[in-house]
């Protein structure tokens, strides 16, 4: 490192420090978040839960508000002999959706639901299926903007080039994301069959500016291991910053990740079969996860395609299941790093 991207790095840390010391995270406002009346089509409130238990069930929901009375949907169930199910309608506008939210308690527990029609990924044909659930918290809420350590963002600024344009398209994109760890009641019907199961998931809130096509790429995996630690990693590509990875494994404590690589590159598009997430956290010890994909759902947004993989991780011996998401914009001409 340079000096000049040196002295960058610890001005633009101080910067975080002082922000998150005036500005303290404020859970009540953040769950009971309602989008602003005059929110235009990029405004995104979004609400996933990601439920995953070690014999091979998946569910997976996003129910997400923009402007212009629209709401993203996906919905994916996986059962552990193998079958599967979507939802091919993605985009609901002037019409109510087919999923739902609601905050019973701050900070502790959700119900969600979904109550429409889903492609049997086997067969190709449309079943009605009816989904209630209700998450617990089982942990902390980790918000990105100030539970994550300072350098780690600060890192990732410093590389870029500082100028008014490029302050005002951080201003621009900024928005709130926190995640959260817990457990999931599920009662599914599906063509008429029904099952209840009990999972060990992950929720996350985020609201804010999001343009899908503004992102070049990204990957995101999320391991909820058979112990009760649980990973969570992440790398997303922009015209501003090229390169901005974050995340944090949380097992007898929280903490953040400082520098990471995935073995082999990103594919141009989907999810790899298998790879390998190596970390150092900020603790300085090192960590590397054996990642395995099961299956994947495809969620194209305009130019821009989510490919919502779901599968294996392997930590020191002990196992895992979560997701492995990957997502690509469709213009050949971005240049990423």
């Amino acid at each position: 490192m340079n000096i000049i991207t040196h002295l960058k790095e610890r001005l633009f840390c101080r910067i975080l420090d002082k922000r998150k010391r005036s500005n303290p995270f404020d859970e009540q406002s953040a769950e009971l978040f309602t989008p602003p009346a005059d929110a235009d089509e990029f405004h995104n409130n979004s609400y996933y839960f990601s439920c995953h238990d070690m014999a091979g069930n998946s569910l997976l929901l996003r129910h997400a508000q923009r402007g212009a009375n629209t709401t993203e949907v996906w919905l994916a169930y996986k059962d552990a002999k193998g079958n599967a199910y979507i939802n091919e309608k993605q985009r609901f506008v002037g019409e109510a959706p087919p999923s739902s939210v609601s905050c019973t308690e701050v900070a502790k527990t959700w119900a969600f639901s979904y109550n429409g029609k889903l492609k049997n990924m086997k067969t190709g044909k449309q079943v009605s299926a009816n989904i209630g659930c209700e998450f617990s918290a089982t942990g902390d809420i980790f918000e990105f903007g100030h539970h994550l350590d300072s350098r780690v963002l600060a890192k990732s600024i410093a590389k870029e080039k500082w100028s008014r344009a490029f302050f005002s398209a951080l201003r621009e994109n900024n928005q709130t994301h926190y995640e959260q760890p817990g457990k999931v009641n599920a009662s599914i019907t599906i063509g008429g069959k029904s099952t209840d199961l009990k999972l060990p998931a992950m929720r996350d809130h985020s609201f804010g500016k999001r343009d899908w096509n503004y992102m070049n790429k990204h990957f995101w995996l999320m391991a909820l291991f058979e112990d009760g630690s649980h990973l969570n990693a992440n790398m997303v590509s922009y015209p501003a910053v090229k390169r901005l990875e974050t995340g944090y494994y949380v097992g007898k404590k929280t903490l953040c990740v400082q520098e990471a690589k995935l073995d082999g590159d990103m594919p141009s598009k989907g999810v790899p079969e298998s790879f390998s997430y190596r970390a150092k956290l900020t603790s300085g010890k090192d960590i590397a996860v054996n990642c395995k994909r099961e299956m994947t759902f495809e969620f194209p947004f305009g130019g821009y395609t989510i490919y919502e993989g779901i599968g294996t991780f392997e930590l020191n011996g002990k196992k895992g299941r979560g997701v492995l998401e990957f997502g690509y914009n469709d213009d050949p001409n971005r240049v990423t790093s």
